[in-house]
């Protein structure tokens, strides 16, 4: 098989999207009300969410999930698996909203076998959750209050984006050939 690397065009594109979201967040310390703030959350679901997350689901995940190696096992990243344990956002967001995280169908599937997988997808949909209940309320909750709710998405993102550069692209660049590595992201790009 002809691997694909980190270096892949795959992989840096992903890590440019990242690098987008960042900045995105970084807005959050200029959010003077909740016009703001409504504002940032919008650019955040529209890029992070639907044009980035969605899409890494959708197109490098569920490919992913075919390789068997996948679900195997072993050490792979057991470190970031640990700090999940610990830090576990998920629960954080669940207190906030008042509801359970509610997975896709196609999130369910992914999350069936509790692969190396369960880790992102957990923290895409607890910021999506998290986001969209941010933009349900806003009009109707205090400035303070919905800054606190995006500051934890924003640490949310902020540790995931960390989580996903140092570890797991490099899990799912071994776990590639070159030629699906060049497929998903012609598909990537044509979905843009």
């Amino acid at each position: 098989m002809n691997q694909a690397t980190i270096s892949h065009p795959l992989f840096q594109q992903l890590v440019k999207e990242q690098s987008t979201i960042i900045d995105l967040l970084a807005q959050l310390d200029l959010c003077e009300n909740n016009d703001d703030l409504k504002k940032l959350s919008l650019n955040l679901q529209t890029f992070a969410e639907i044009q980035h997350h969605e899409k890494e689901e959708r197109l490098l995940f569920t490919t992913i999930y075919q390789n068997q190696k996948i679900h195997e096992g072993g050490p792979m990243c057991s470190l970031y698996f640990d700090l999940h344990q610990f830090e576990n956002r998920k629960v954080k967001v669940e207190q906030i909203i008042g509801r359970t995280i509610k997975h896709t169908h196609q999130q369910a599937m992914l999350l069936k076998n509790r692969t190396p997988l369960v880790i992102p997808i957990e923290e895409h949909q607890s910021g999506r959750d998290l986001l969209a209940y941010i933009l349900e309320k806003v009009d109707h909750t205090a400035f303070a209050i919905n800054k606190i709710n995006l500051e934890l998405y924003k640490n949310i993102q902020v540790n995931h984006i960390k989580k996903e550069a140092n570890c797991l692209y490099h899990m799912c660049a071994g776990l590639l050939s070159k030629d699906t590595a060049d497929e998903i992201l012609a598909e990537w790009i044509k979905d843009t």
